[in-house]
C-alpha cells in the first residue's frame, strides 16, 4: 500500500476586509488574492514534496484613494449646457465617486479630471483602472500617469470584473438621474451634483456604511432631516447663544479631562 494522503480543501470566496492602518487610522482594504486555501494533512510515512505544495499568494493591502476606476457614460441626450457624456471616477475602497459632464469623451477631459479633482483633493493614487478606449490609451494620459508614478491598468474584455466597480456606479448614477431630471431630460448635467450627493450618502453593503460616513467619520445631514426636525437639528438650531457657549465650554472641559 502506498502513502495514505488526506487532502482537505477549504474554499473561501474573495471577500474584502477593512482594518485601520497605523497612524491616522485610515481605512484599508485587505484582500486575499488566492481564491482557495489548501490544507494538506499527511498520514503515514513520507514527507510532502515540492510538487504537492500549494503556492502562497501575498495579501494585497490597499488604502483609501489608492485605486481609482474611471469610465465614460453616454452618449446622452444633449443637455442645455451642450454636454453629451459623463466622466466617472470611483475609489475602489470607499466607493466615493467623482464625475464631471463633458461635451465629448477625449483625453483632455480625463486630464482635467485628474489635475483639478483627483490629485489636489485626494492625493496621488497608486493604480488607475480603465477600459481600452482611445481616450484612456494615449500618449498624453500615459505621460501624466508616468510623471506622477501612477500605474495604469487596462481592463480587457476577457476579464470585465477588473472594472466592475465603476460599471456598478454608472448604473446607479444613471438610475438616480432618470428619477430626478425634468420631462425634457435636458437638465441632467445640472442635476449631476445632486445625483452624486445621493450616491455618496447612500448605504453601501460592501463597506457597511455610506461613502460619506467612511470618508468623514460622520453621517451627512440631509435637507429632509431639517424639514422633519431630526434630533441633531433640534439640538443645534434651537440653541440660543448663551446655551451654546455653555455647551462648548463643557465639551472643551470633557476633552481636556479625557486627555
Amino acid at each position: 500500500m502506498g502513502q495514505l494522503m488526506e487532502v482537505t480543501l477549504l474554499h473561501s470566496k474573495q471577500q474584502p476586509r477593512f482594518c485601520n492602518l497605523g497612524c491616522g487610522g485610515l481605512p484599508c482594504l485587505k484582500m486575499q488574492q488566492a481564491s482557495s486555501q489548501s490544507v494538506i494533512h499527511a498520514k503515514g510515512k513520507g514527507s510532502i514534496t515540492k510538487r504537492d505544495e500549494m503556492p502562497l499568494n501575498p495579501i494585497l493591502e490597499v488604502e483609501i484613494f489608492d485605486v481609482w476606476g474611471i469610465d465614460f457614460m453616454g452618449p446622452f441626450k444633449p443637455s442645455s449646457n451642450g454636454h453629451n457624456y459623463i466622466l466617472v471616477a470611483v475609489d475602489y475602497v470607499s466607493k466615493w465617486i467623482e464625475a464631471i459632464p463633458c461635451p465629448a469623451c477625449d483625453a483632455k477631459v480625463v486630464i482635467k479630471l485628474f489635475r483639478t479633482i483627483i490629485f489636489p483633493r485626494y492625493g496621488i493614487p497608486r493604480v488607475v483602472i480603465s477600459d481600452g478606449g482611445s481616450h484612456f490609451i494615449n500618449k498624453v494620459f500615459e505621460k501624466l500617469m508616468k510623471s506622477y508614478g501612477v500605474k495604469h491598468k487596462v481592463a480587457t474584455p476577457y476579464h470585465p470584473q477588473t472594472s466592475g466597480q465603476v460599471e456598478v456606479s454608472n448604473r446607479q448614477i444613471k438610475a438616480i438621474l432618470e428619477k430626478t431630471v425634468s420631462f425634457t431630460r435636458k437638465d441632467w448635467s445640472t442635476r449631476l451634483d445632486e445625483a452624486l450627493w445621493a450616491y455618496r450618502t447612500a448605504y453601501k453593503t460592501p463597506i457597511g456604511r455610506s461613502p460619506f460616513n467612511l470618508l468623514y467619520g460622520k453621517d451627512c445631514h440631509l435637507p429632509v432631516e431639517v424639514e422633519y426636525k431630526a434630533l441633531w437639528a433640534v439640538k443645534m438650531l434651537n440653541f440660543d447663544i448663551k446655551a451654546a457657549q455653555e455647551r462648548r465650554v463643557m465639551n472643551l472641559f470633557e476633552l481636556e479631562k479625557s486627555e
